[in-house]
């Protein structure tokens, strides 16, 4: 698999990630009680650990990090299921 050469500023980049988080958010507000999955997950925020709930979240909202060595394997797998 190739990835495509993609040049962006990080202007773009960081324009891109808060219209990311923005969108999601809204999504996230509107769709609240219809998309928990009933699984909670432990994080650590500013050194302190909070729960939070998990969400199904539509493919569209998502924001891979294809620098990421999981991505690849994750992206094969998100292929074969939408062939």
């Amino acid at each position: 698999m190739q990835v495509p050469d993609l040049v962006v500023t990080k202007a773009e980049r960081k324009k891109a990630l808060e219209d990311n988080t923005k969108d999601l958010a809204k999504w996230l507000k509107a769709n609240k009680d219809k998309k928990k999955t009933g699984r909670f997950v432990k994080t650590i925020w500013h050194g302190k650990v909070k729960i939070k709930p998990t969400y199904m979240i539509p493919r569209d909202k998502l924001l891979l990090n294809f620098r990421n060595h999981r991505f690849t394997t994750e992206w094969d797998n998100l292929r074969q299921k939408t062939n």
